[in-house]
């Protein structure tokens, strides 16, 4: 096996079935999971709550169905938490154990839930930035278990298109969930202070979110609802297409109060493999994955919005598509995802060939 790359090795994508409806069925899960509790060390549970046993129950029910692995990676730390459980309990078939924290899976711990069994029980952590390793750390990850994992971006899906005409109406483009977390209330403060200054543009959003109608309220307060655009959530082809039409990508996020931040953003990687110029602002993991050549502004600042947004919109079309190429080219050399699938399938193998130890 240790002379095996993954591209010799069988891949298997499973789809775990959903909790049995029949009776004859729940009573065949009944038995299965009796099997577990009698060979697994089943006080461990007692330091879950009652759902979280639940769910660890079913979960090790349907990964037994599918066994063995040898690498089980878990993406968001509660599924995590079930399957280090699990391991802890001796019902997870695999001798490695990968966990990727994401984002809120982060910044909502200790707030919303508690990693009991992820520190100990899991061999590798994967983090998307420096930023989120250390929030890891905080929650009582090693050093040595955690490892910096950008995810990647498709840079052959996303990329350049034809230049903008200098005639067209300049288009500033958001593409989030509107939620406070993303900022979007700055960048129509920002729109209506362009507007003041006699600087014509428009602003696209495409996403969805709880915070849709307040936003709608605010763009017609401000009185740049004429010029703002709410297209909802969209499909990657047309995302693809508006990041290639758009003049400048505008990304404002914030940390909340109550403590939520941008991990990483992908959507920062996929503009900027489109060749569109960035401004983004310096929260969470955010300055990790803009590009030297592109703008960063302080959270919540209005007036380095409105600098960096005239900036590039004042520059001719030839500039701005030579400064979005530049970030395109640092977003190929340093996250495209054909070499972060290497990159991990080499994590893969280094694991399984190692010297690994739970606590």
């Amino acid at each position: 096996m240790a002379d095996l790359g993954l591209e010799q090795r069988s891949v298997r994508v499973v789809e775990f079935p959903d909790y049995p409806s029949t009776v004859r069925g729940r009573m065949r899960w009944l038995a299965r999971v009796a099997g577990l509790i009698v060979r697994g060390k089943v006080w461990r549970l007692r330091r879950l709550q009652a759902t979280a046993r639940l769910a660890v129950l079913i979960r090790a029910w349907q990964m037994q169905s599918h066994g063995p692995y040898d690498v089980v990676h878990a993406h968001f730390g509660r599924i995590a938490e079930e399957l280090a459980c699990m391991r802890a309990c001796g019902w997870l078939d695999a001798p490695v154990l990968v966990a990727s924290l994401h984002g809120y899976d982060v910044t909502r711990a200790k707030r919303d839930f508690d990693y009991r069994f992820l520190p100990g029980w899991t061999d590798v952590v994967l983090v998307t930035t420096q930023f989120m390793r250390d929030k890891a750390m905080a929650l009582g990850c090693k050093g040595s278990q955690l490892q910096t994992f950008t995810l990647g971006v498709d840079t052959d899906r996303f990329q350049p298109a034809g230049g903008i005409s200098e005639d067209a109406v300049p288009t500033i483009l958001t593409v989030s969930r509107l939620v406070k977390q993303k900022g979007l209330s700055y960048g129509l403060q920002a729109l209506r202070r362009l507007h003041d200054a006699g600087i014509d543009c428009c602003y696209q959003v495409i996403g969805d979110g709880p915070d849709r109608e307040a936003l709608l309220s605010e763009a017609q307060e401000l009185g740049v609802a004429g010029a703002v655009s709410w297209e909802g959530a969209q499909p990657v082809g047309r995302v693809r297409e508006s990041m290639q039409r758009a003049t400048v990508f505008l990304f404002p996020t914030i940390r909340t109060p109550a403590g939520d931040e941008e991990a990483q953003g992908v959507v920062l990687l996929e503009s900027q493999a489109s060749g569109v110029p960035v401004i983004a602002t310096r929260c969470g993991g955010v300055p990790e994955v803009v590009a030297p050549t592109m703008w960063l502004v302080e959270e919540r600042d209005v007036d380095g919005l409105v600098r960096s947004l005239g900036e590039v919109l004042c520059m001719s079309a030839e500039q701005r598509r030579l400064r979005g190429l530049d970030a395109r080219t640092w977003v190929e050399r340093n996250f495209a995802m054909s070499t972060q699938w290497r990159v991990l399938e080499g994590l893969y193998l280094d694991v399984l060939q190692g010297d690994r130890s739970c606590a």
